[in-house]
């Protein structure tokens, strides 16, 4: 069967992408674009209602039979199920079942697999998406309990994948020429917290890989990243790791914090980015603020936007609440569209004002970059030791090169390529 794969979503979702592409071709199937598609396979995101609305929306246009996979068919079927009564649903835990969902389409039971099972992803394969960046998720599930979230709803409880295993995947994707490791999960600082093992010595293994490479460690809820913050930065002292860490705030006001299940507080938070800056001054922090919660008031929010200013964090992923089905936020009386509105744009000008002074600041010094895309206008795109984004007129893909900074705007910088140079 001619099969497409169309794919929402984070990290993960590109990941399990991979995977399925590699179960359908060795299951006989030949991939194949859109256009020329006996069936889909849909891989969804929910994490917003927009994106829902968006993965909805597709799902109703295709025009032949479809699987659904990814976060959606688990966290809310029914949604699915009224727009596409006829798919087949299956869950991100059960990925190894897509050859066998495609094959009960067009019949009358199309294939519902939407059980936690624990499998480990590590030992199914990919088929590579063309670059030189490998996706390696190192877990399913998390340990949280925020009360917005939809995806844990989906992905389930916490099953880390084994240790051994996920060093070889490292390896070979180093072997066939990549040159940037992406590491993800749900929560990677949840990773081993059901093992006896942790994200720090998996890291360092990997790390300890031959070649050359850099490892982009992804996000990390501040409760867990605490306990091994030194051991992590301390891996980011060699050549090997990307001088970046994704921690989500997600408020900057403790009452919030409580009322969302955040196991952490707004002073934890910041000595976790004192402790960050402290050992690596140069490291890049990314964060993630929800506005608009049900229960923030304005007090609230001004405490968020007081801990952005005392955190000064180097990206800024702002999103308006929106209630997601079968949580307990979705039971509060929601804030009006025009609040969420105007707390989103005020947080956006804060972020862009304290970024456009900090990136200024970097005009006229010499940096070390990754080339690893071409960029939309022209020229290429590269990513220094500590993961800051570089435009440069031209370059060679999966190359380092020594990079003067000669301009800057509030979300990347521009540079002159001086030399080119392995790490």
């Amino acid at each position: 069967m001619r099969v497409a794969i169309e794919t929402f979503g984070c990290t993960v979702n590109q990941a399990d992408s991979e995977m399925i592409a590699r179960l359908l071709e060795e299951a006989g199937h030949k991939l194949v674009d859109l256009a020329s598609a006996d069936a889909v396979v849909v891989n969804t995101c929910c994490v917003k209602s927009a994106t829902e609305r968006k993965v909805l929306k597709r799902l109703a246009a295709i025009p032949v039979p479809v699987v659904v996979t990814g976060c959606l068919p688990k966290a809310d079927s029914e949604a699915v199920l009224a727009v596409r009564p006829d798919a087949a649903l299956v869950g991100p835990r059960e990925l190894d079942l897509v050859p066998a969902a495609l094959a009960s389409l067009g019949t009358s039971s199309p294939s519902r697999a939407l059980e936690h099972r624990r499998l480990d992803k590590a030992g199914l394969g990919k088929r590579r998406t063309p670059g030189i960046t490998a996706r390696i998720p190192i877990a399913e599930g998390c340990l949280g309990a925020c009360t917005y979230c939809q995806t844990r709803i989906a992905r389930g409880p916490l099953f880390s994948f084994p240790h051994d295993g996920l060093v070889e995947e490292a390896r070979r994707a180093v072997e066939a020429g990549c040159r940037e490791l992406w590491i993800t999960a749900q929560d990677t600082a949840a990773y081993g917290a059901d093992t006896d093992d942790s994200l720090a010595s998996l890291i360092a293994d990997i790390a300890a890989i031959d070649g050359e490479f850099r490892i982009r460690i992804g996000m990390c809820n501040p409760d867990l990243i605490a306990s091994q913050l030194e051991d992590i930065l301390k891996c980011m002292s060699g050549t090997k790791v990307y001088r970046f860490l994704h921690l989500p705030v997600q408020s900057g006001s403790d009452r919030v914090l409580a009322h969302m299940g955040r196991r952490y507080t707004r002073e934890g938070y910041l000595d976790i980015v004192r402790r960050c800056r402290e050992t690596v001054p140069d490291i890049l922090l990314a964060t993630d603020v929800i506005v608009g919660y049900p229960t923030e008031s304005e007090d609230d929010f001004d405490d968020t936007l007081d801990l952005l200013r005392l955190a000064r964090p180097d990206i800024v992923n702002i999103t308006r609440f929106s209630p997601r089905r079968g949580t307990p936020a979705a039971e509060l009386r929601a804030l009006h569209g025009r609040i969420l509105k105007s707390r989103s744009r005020r947080t956006a000008e804060l972020f862009q004002q304290m970024q456009r002074e900090a990136n200024k600041g970097r005009v006229g010094t010499t940096v070390r970059a990754l080339v690893r895309e071409e960029g939309r206008k022209g020229g290429m795109l590269a990513r220094t030791d500590s993961y800051r984004l570089v435009a440069v007129p031209y370059g060679t893909l999966g190359t380092w090169t020594v990079v003067r900074v000669t301009g800057s705007t509030p979300t990347y910088l521009i540079g002159e390529p001086l030399e080119d140079e392995k790490p």
